[in-house]
């Protein structure tokens, strides 16, 4: 994601947030980014690779998506995939630096209303509350309906009911 100069957004982690202030400052965000890309990798996909390296092709695919590639890179976190030279990782960055907050800010809209979408489908499992997370419950849903055809098989919960 890159981000005008001129233009300021509160440096936060999207989760310190609430979440009518994550939507309002998602609808900046998206009038006024020069460019952003985000990606969502199959729950299959995520099953195969794990979770740490669908998270790295994720930032891949996006990097390749945006419209400056070969300029500098910021990953909140510790880890980067090898083929992302220009980027340099950052714990914390969403606290720090008004892009990755931008960036977070997207990622954390565009996941919530994902998981929305897919409580219209799965009501059951309430997705709309706990967003995927292995919440109580979350966990009692599985316990009482099974795993749904979009649950990660490989979610320590399913994996160690098999």
């Amino acid at each position: 994601m890159t981000w005008p100069n001129h233009l300021t957004i509160p440096v936060a982690d999207s989760k310190a947030l609430t979440h009518l202030q994550r939507i309002v400052l998602f609808e900046q965000i998206m009038m006024n980014a020069l460019s952003y890309a985000y990606i969502a990798i199959p729950h299959d996909v995520i099953d195969t690779i794990n979770i740490r390296q669908a998270t790295l092709l994720g930032m891949s695919q996006s990097y390749q998506l945006l419209s400056k590639v070969g300029a500098h890179l910021i990953i909140d976190g510790i880890d980067k995939p090898i083929d992302l030279k220009h980027a340099e990782c950052l714990p914390k960055a969403d606290s720090l630096i008004p892009a990755v907050s931008a960036a977070s800010i997207i990622a954390k809209v565009v996941r919530d209303r994902m998981m929305q979408y897919y409580h219209d489908i799965y009501p059951c499992y309430a997705f709309h509350e706990h967003k995927g997370y292995g919440t109580l419950k979350h966990r009692a849903a599985i316990a009482a309906f099974g795993a749904s055809s979009i649950h990660r098989k490989s979610f320590k919960l399913l994996a160690t009911q098999e």
